[in-house]
């Protein structure tokens, strides 16, 4: 009796096992109700900042806000609505995978109060004592951030 391997499949077989059930949606409705929920939290290119020259004009006239690990620059965009831009070198988090956590963060954060804020163009700098902050206490300084731009924002 010859040995026949059952991983990986033959030509023309099946990639899911035969019988076995699929996880998958309840309903239609529940599927488009998750695809509509994950469009409303989606950062696409209108809210961000690409252009080179885009960040020039932010550097060149921004007011800044300052704590202990972060630095935001912003400045009025003239009605496009909130735009981030992130800014985090290797001078702030010598690791790849510490800069990509904190980029992933702030975009996060942006994206959950986007909705309160003015148009601005926002660039998200920080400092390396960030690195040894947990997400939490990252969070937590952006949205004392986010709020004092939108309190900025709203008073004259």
């Amino acid at each position: 009796m010859a040995f026949v391997p059952v991983w990986p499949p033959g030509p023309g077989a099946r990639s899911w096992p035969h019988g076995v059930p699929r996880a998958g949606f309840a309903s239609a409705p529940d599927a488009r109700r998750l695809l509509a929920a994950s469009r409303a939290q989606a950062f696409p290119r209108s809210v961000r900042l690409t252009q080179p020259a885009q960040y020039r004009q932010v550097f060149a006239q921004a007011r800044r806000l300052n704590d202990t690990g972060f630095t935001l620059l912003v400045r009025d965009n003239g009605g496009e609505g909130a735009r981030l831009g992130l800014a985090i070198s290797r001078k702030c988090a010598r690791r790849a995978v510490d800069r990509q956590r904190i980029k992933r963060l702030v975009r996060e954060s942006f994206r959950r109060n986007r909705e309160q804020l003015v148009s601005v163009d926002i660039v998200v700098m920080c400092r390396p004592a960030v690195t040894d902050w947990d997400n939490q206490r990252i969070r937590a300084s952006l949205d004392r951030f986010w709020a004092r731009l939108s309190a900025a924002c709203e008073s004259p």
